[in-house]
């Protein structure tokens, strides 16, 4: 996962194998890899934020299989293992020049919570989060 990250160019300073190490050691933690045809084209990387929440820290899609699915799959998948895991809020965080992500989120029923002021506007931090919890409905 951390060559694939080394190849999203939104990635402008990816993180190495130490960081992933210490986001991801002594927490519940769910790493997903997307396939295509044998070639990595994507992955998910996400821990534990507290008893209810799982933060999908980092992840992407390699530029050449964008547009294909993969992003939908990897969101879709990770939300299924969570909600079995005993998570019920999803959280992500992404910067406003993130554009795609961040209609990505929104159509994948995510909401804005809240909006960190960090250096240029471009770079403030969009935090979304989205309740996963199953609702029964009463007959």
């Amino acid at each position: 996962m951390v060559e694939i990250s080394w190849r999203i160019p939104e990635f402008e300073n990816p993180y190495g194998l130490d960081e992933y190490n210490q986001r991801l050691s002594g927490k519940n933690h769910l790493l997903l890899l997307a396939e295509v045809n044998g070639q990595s084209a994507g992955f998910k990387a996400g821990y534990e934020s507290d008893l209810d929440t799982f933060y999908s820290w980092m992840g992407g899609v390699l530029p050449e299989y964008r547009n294909t699915g993969i992003a939908k799959a990897l969101s879709a998948e990770q939300e299924k293992r969570i909600r079995k895991m005993g998570y019920s809020i999803i959280r992500i965080k992404t910067r406003t020049r993130h554009t795609a992500m961040i209609q990505f989120l929104l159509k994948e029923g995510f909401f804005i919570v809240e909006l960190e002021k960090k250096g240029k506007v471009k770079d403030f931090r969009v935090i979304f989060e989205k309740k996963i919890t199953e609702t029964k409905l009463n007959p």
